[in-house]
């Protein structure tokens, strides 16, 4: 099944992140459901975050990953796009999810899809009113 994706941060080609939220959902026109909210993270930021937290950094190797829930930690310290991209992929295919093909979305085409596309989208809104 072919699957749309957006990603909300700004992604210049020549950068690489150490981690990165993306939706997925069906590119399925007549799909009324939610978008997954997925979080990628490197062990670059799950080493930052856990540190903070006082826990241990889970023990992935180098290409290998981690799924919990909603969340893939991935064995990188960081991730181009396409890297990215793969590790999408990776943690679909690994939770049942069928994929032949990410497409890339909008924000217009997944706004109201999850719990953080629709506070990205109130927020907006707020600032389109307070701007005018």
């Amino acid at each position: 099944m072919k699957r749309k994706y957006y990603i909300p941060a700004e992604w210049n080609p020549d950068e690489r992140h150490t981690w990165e939220d993306v939706w997925v959902m069906p590119d399925d026109e007549n799909y009324e459901g939610e978008s997954i909210w997925l979080t990628v993270d490197s062990l670059t930021s799950a080493a930052e975050y856990l540190q903070e937290e006082e826990r241990p950094v889970p023990q992935v190797e180098i290409g290998q990953f981690s799924i919990d829930s909603a969340d893939i930690l991935v064995g990188a310290k960081d991730f181009s796009k396409e890297e990215l991209l793969h590790w999408v992929e990776v943690w679909l295919k690994e939770s049942g999810f069928s994929v032949s093909e990410l497409i890339e979305a909008t924000f217009e085409d997944l706004k109201n899809t999850n719990d953080e596309a629709r506070a990205t989208a109130q927020a907006l809104e707020a600032l389109r009113k307070e701007t005018n």
